[in-house]
């Protein structure tokens, strides 16, 4: 388990004690991070050079189906840098407007991100293969949205509209006034 929680630090604290308290944990990582080492605090897993295909689906909630069937495809990976993923979502996300900013999908309780890496371009097809077929399959737990930074090259029109929401139509305004500026976008 990688609890996240960003509100303060003594909230944190509360948060998750109940989880150390279950049992004694074999690595105890709990800290205060900033938000920016936080992000920065998964790169070490994903080096330049490794092969990578990612596909994801923002779920309603995390419900014994769904994890039954993350656990049916977890055990289909043949690669030991591929995962299947489920970060549970809430607080300050979904405590916004669907239109305060970029973001789509705030109602949403979790996320799914089925990470496919591996080393070597013998294996595209296979780790390729098994990241759209768990997708595919996993789909039907789908609230209808998916995570803007797990979209591939081949996801266009629906699926971006997917990722962002209503909120598509005014970023496709924005971003041409934005580099007008000088801004990168």
């Amino acid at each position: 388990l990688s609890p996240t929680n960003c509100a303060s630090a003594s909230s944190s604290e509360r948060a998750t004690r109940s989880l150390r308290e279950l049992a004694t944990p074999l690595l105890d990582m709990s800290a205060s991070l900033e938000y920016l080492d936080f992000q920065r605090s998964l790169d070490p897993f994903f080096p330049a050079g490794r092969r990578y295909y990612w596909k994801s689906e923002y779920l309603p909630g995390i419900e014994s189906e769904v994890l039954a069937k993350v656990m049916e495809h977890a055990a289909r990976i043949t690669s030991p840098h591929s995962a299947v993923i489920v970060f549970q979502l809430g607080g300050s996300v979904g405590r916004w407007p669907s239109d305060h900013s970029a973001v789509g999908n705030r109602d949403a309780g979790a996320v799914l991100n089925i990470a496919a890496a591996w080393e070597k371009e013998s294996e595209d097809v296979t780790q390729v293969e098994w990241a759209r077929s768990t997708w595919r399959d996993m789909r039907r737990f789908s609230t209808g949205g998916t995570y803007v930074n797990c979209l591939t090259e081949e996801e266009t029109g629906d699926r971006l509209a997917a990722a962002w929401g209503k909120n598509l139509a005014r970023l496709a305004e924005i971003i041409p006034f934005a580099r007008e500026h000088g801004l990168k976008v």
